[in-house]
C-alpha cells in the first residue's frame, strides 16, 4: 500500500471515529434527558398528584362534618385533618416547583391557615350552632381551597405534557442521529474500498505509465 493510501485510510479512519465520537456524545446526552424527564414526571408530577387528591379528600371530610353539623369530628378528628394537611403541604414544598406553582401553594397554605382561624373563631368543637352568614363563610373557605387544588392539578397536567414533549424530540433526535451515522458509516466505507481498489497508488500508476 502506497504512502498516499496509508494516510487516506488514516484519515477516513479518524474521521469516522471522530463521527461516531460527538454522535455517541449527544445521543447519551439525549438519553440522560429523557431519564430526566421520566423521573421528574414520577417524582414531582404524579407524586404530587397524589398529594392533591390528599389534600382534597381531607378538606372533603370538614365538609361532611360541616353539613351533618357534626361538632364531635370538632373534637375528635380535626386536629389529626390539621395535621395531615400540614404535613402533605411541606412535603409538596418539597418536590421541585415552578414558580406559578409555588405562587399557587402558598396560596393554599394561607387559606388552610384562615380555614384553620374561622374554625376556631367559631368554637365549632363546643357545638355546631352557626348563623347561615358563618356556615356561607365556612364553606366559601373550604370552597376557595378546591379551585386552588384545581389550578394546582392544572399545572401538574400541563407540566406533564411538557416533559412528555420534550422527551419525544429527545427520543427522536437520537433516532435521526441513529440513522445518518448508519448513512455516513456506509458513505465512509464506500470511500475506504474506492480507495483500496479503484484509486491507484504511485507505484502502480508509474508501471502503467511504463
Amino acid at each position: 500500500m502506497s504512502t498516499t493510501s496509508k494516510i487516506l485510510w488514516i484519515l477516513g479512519l479518524m474521521c469516522v471515529f471522530l463521527f461516531v465520537l460527538v454522535t455517541g456524545s449527544s445521543n447519551v446526552r439525549n438519553f440522560e434527558k429523557v431519564q430526566s424527564s421520566i423521573e421528574e414526571i414520577y417524582e414531582d408530577r404524579l407524586v404530587v398528584k397524589g398529594f392533591i387528591f390528599d389534600l382534597a379528600a381531607l378538606l372533603h371530610r370538614k365538609e361532611i362534618a360541616n353539613t351533618a353539623k357534626d361538632s364531635s369530628f370538632y373534637t375528635r378528628t380535626n386536629d389529626s385533618i390539621n395535621a395531615q394537611l400540614d404535613e402533605i403541604i411541606r412535603e409538596f414544598r418539597a418536590t421541585k416547583l415552578t414558580s406559578y406553582e409555588e405562587e399557587m401553594l402558598d396560596r393554599f397554605s394561607l387559606g388552610v391557615q384562615e380555614l384553620k382561624a374561622v374554625e376556631k373563631e367559631y368554637k365549632l368543637a363546643n357545638g355546631f350552632n352557626l348563623k347561615k352568614m358563618e356556615e356561607k363563610r365556612l364553606s366559601d373557605r373550604t370552597q376557595s381551597l378546591h379551585e386552588d387544588l384545581k389550578t394546582l392539578l392544572g399545572i401538574q397536567l400541563s407540566e406533564g405534557r411538557r416533559k412528555l414533549k420534550s422527551s419525544g424530540k429527545a427520543v427522536s433526535s437520537m433516532y435521526t442521529f441513529a440513522k445518518v451515522e448508519n448513512y455516513i458509516m456506509i458513505i465512509f466505507g464506500a470511500l475506504i474500498l474506492l480507495i483500496i481498489f479503484v484509486i491507484p497508488g504511485p507505484t502502480t500508476a508509474a508501471k502503467e505509465e511504463k
